[in-house]
């Protein structure tokens, strides 16, 4: 079981569906029955990978969230922190904007 320590999802406007989208992928990336998340779809198309899955992990007895990156001809991990899991997943949200040239692909 991977143990991880609780964070409250805080956002100023409510009336923004994308702070309302915000606020649901929180809720389940809390959620102890949170498996993964599949971004895929994306609007730029510049962006070299064609999905990335967002799942939590436990390494060295920390929890995290490994993002699994799928081009067309290999698939690429990165590893990110518990608390910042929320932020890079709403970049993907907003468009598979989330560190492009950094995660090693």
């Amino acid at each position: 079981t991977l143990s991880k320590k609780n964070f409250t999802c805080c956002f100023l406007c409510y009336n923004d569906p994308m702070e309302k989208i915000t606020q649901t992928l929180c809720t389940a990336m809390n959620s102890d029955s949170f498996v993964r998340v599949i971004f895929a779809d994306r609007r730029k198309k510049s962006t070299e990978y064609r999905k990335v899955t967002l799942r939590p992990v436990s390494i060295k007895g920390e929890y995290m969230y490994q993002a699994e990156y799928h081009y067309d001809k290999k698939v690429t991990h990165r590893n990110i922190s518990y608390f910042e899991g929320i932020s890079f997943a709403e970049k993907l949200i907003r468009g598979f904007q989330a560190d492009q040239h950094s995660h090693g692909g």
